[in-house]
């Protein structure tokens, strides 16, 4: 099976501790699999990497090339890496200058404040923030590279 995953992904491979396939047409039946082949080159329209994985052939049904199915990873997490927050990639923002990752942070009156964040690693959900945000904070997820210091925005689901 050839897998694509994405290049904010790629790099989080060797955190797999168990990898199953499910095929379509046999529902329910989960293969063990393995990681045979990594490519080393993105494709340029869609940003991934084709990943192939190898199983071994179940005595009681026959897989057959060209079926559709899904890849399931499990991975194992530190109890550092398990902390923090887990925010959206796209939430994340830089500074080339002290080479800082920011947020924007939402405040009760929709206006925003840029935050420095420190950042682990990059999950399946989105990037961990190990430092610079706290229990209820709101951040902007849209239009990052638009937005100014103290400017006021309109927040989704919000009531007005």
């Amino acid at each position: 099976m050839v897998i694509n995953v994405s290049e904010s992904q790629i790099a989080n491979l060797h955190h797999i501790e168990k990898l199953e396939v499910e095929f379509d047409a046999l529902p329910g039946l989960r293969l063990p699999a393995t990681i045979t082949e990594v490519g080393r080159e993105a494709s340029l329209t869609t940003r991934t990497f084709p990943v192939t994985l190898s199983m071994a052939q179940p005595d009681d049904q026959k897989v057959m090339a060209g079926m559709a199915g899904t890849a399931f990873a499990s991975t194992g997490v530190s109890a550092e890496e398990a902390s923090g927050y887990i925010i959206p990639a796209g939430a994340v923002f830089g500074e080339a200058v002290g080479n800082l990752s920011k947020v924007w942070v939402v405040g009760a009156d929709s206006t925003v404040t840029s935050r420095k964040i420190v950042v682990g690693r990059v999950t399946a959900g989105g990037v961990q923030v190990i430092e610079g945000l706290n229990a209820g904070d709101r951040i902007a997820t849209a239009g990052l590279h638009t937005l100014a210091e103290g400017q006021q925005v309109n927040v989704a689901g919000a009531e007005g």
